[in-house]
């Protein structure tokens, strides 16, 4: 349908799976301005157009892997400012258009691993909101024009971390054993560096192995 989820204004979670569409465009979620979360998982959209969230203005997480996707508009996440991850692995990707995640002054998390990229353009690693980027699996074509790739972003896993302090709460009924509340941490892997593809004399490399040049 070209409007599938109608006037479902107040839905908030979103999943769907083996999605089989030529193009993913905006007229499909234009409905759901309060949802939060997206999940489509598997299936085939080989292209998303321009402008296909821009209603979404609550949403906070994307996630579209396994989606055979090859294309993708530089202004497909235009006017949604809130996400916070974006997951876009396990896809067809062979480039990312530069100012791709410019509207998005709040994302911590951006997955490109497993893909078919070769390069990234400099400002995805500008994001002042960045936590993560993951980038495995991708046939990087490593040259000295990646200067601007980061390691501390390329190599950081999502984890928990126990803060062991009691809440006031706790305090005000003397409870002084509390237990460890659990907050979310980045921690740095060095087993998440990408690899060079090409040149062959560095194929297999880490790509910060290259940028040693």
């Amino acid at each position: 349908a070209e409007k599938p989820f109608g006037d479902l204004n107040s839905l908030i979670y979103l999943e769907i799976p083996n999605l089989n569409v030529p193009v993913l465009n905006d007229n499909v979620f234009n409905s759901l301005q309060n949802l939060e979360i997206l999940k489509i998982k598997g299936g085939n959209i080989p292209y998303i157009e321009f402008d296909t969230f821009s209603k979404l203005l609550q949403l906070k997480e994307l996630h579209m892997s396994n989606c055979q996707i090859k294309e993708i508009s530089m202004d497909t996440f235009f006017g949604a400012k809130k996400l916070e991850i974006i997951d876009l692995s396990f896809n067809s990707l062979q480039a990312v258009p530069p100012g791709l995640f410019d509207d998005q002054h709040e994302l911590k998390e951006i997955y490109l691993n497993d893909n078919q990229l070769k390069s990234l353009p400099s400002d995805v690693f500008k994001l002042n909101s960045l936590k993560m980027i993951q980038l495995l699996n991708n046939p990087w074509e490593c040259t000295c024009d990646m200067k601007f790739w980061r390691q501390g972003l390329t190599n950081k896993i999502r984890a928990r971390k126990v803060d062991n302090k009691c809440s006031d709460n706790a305090l005000r009924h003397n409870k002084f054993n509390c237990e460890g509340a659990s907050m979310q941490t980045y921690k740095f892997d060095h087993k998440l560096s990408p690899k060079c593809a090409t040149p062959s004399e560095l194929e297999g490399k880490s790509v910060f192995y290259a940028l040693r040049c």
